[in-house]
Formats: structure tokens, C-alpha cells, sequence
């Protein structure tokens, strides 16, 4: 299997509902990715000395934080960077296969 059919393979997965009561699965997919886009502006901000708004001291650093975790999340529920649709696609995916994969995500 060729990199693009495995990837069309996951991106159609990802297009199909999932069984009722997965939600979860794709909140976790979400959270997962807003988490990593959180981290990618964090250190791509640190690379650039005296950058931003926030001004120095706790309350600048706390600003910061706060606002990139608010557009970290808001990115995510808009697709973000497309990472949770892929794991929630290979989840899916795997769990057609072999239903044991999505055992125990609703706890």
C-alpha cells in the first residue's frame, strides 16, 4: 500500500460516523491536538527573543499561556491541523478491523 492510499484510507474512515457513544473518542483526538498545536506556538514564540504583546514578568508569561491555549483550542474544533481527523480515521479504521481497539475509551 502506497503513503496515499493508506492516507485517503484513514481520511475516509475519519468521514464515517462512529458507533454511537464514541464521542469521547473524538474529544480526546481534540484535546490531543490543541494540546500539540499549545506546544508547537509556545516554542515557536520562544524562538523569537522579546516577541508578543505580553510584556515580561509572571503576568506576561501567564497571558501568553492563556491566550495560546485558547487558540490552540479554538483551532482544533476547526480542524486545527488535521491530526485528530487522522487519529480518530486510524482508530476507526482499526476498530472495523478489530473491534477489541475502542474497548474501555467510554470509561
Amino acid at each position: 500500500m502506497t503513503i496515499d492510499a493508506g492516507v485517503s484510507k484513514v481520511v475516509g474512515a475519519a468521514n464515517r460516523p462512529l458507533p454511537e457513544g464514541r464521542a469521547s473518542l473524538q474529544q480526546a483526538a481534540q484535546s490531543f491536538e490543541a494540546y500539540l498545536i499549545q506546544l508547537l506556538l509556545k516554542e515557536m514564540r520562544d524562538t523569537i527573543p522579546g516577541s508578543g504583546v505580553e510584556g515580561s514578568g509572571l503576568g506576561g508569561g501567564m497571558y501568553q499561556s492563556i491566550t495560546d491555549e485558547a487558540l490552540a483550542t479554538a483551532m482544533s474544533k476547526t480542524g486545527g491541523i488535521g491530526l485528530a481527523k487522522m487519529l480518530v480515521g486510524k482508530v476507526a479504521a482499526e476498530s472495523r478491523s478489530d473491534p477489541q481497539v475502542l474497548k474501555g475509551i467510554d470509561r
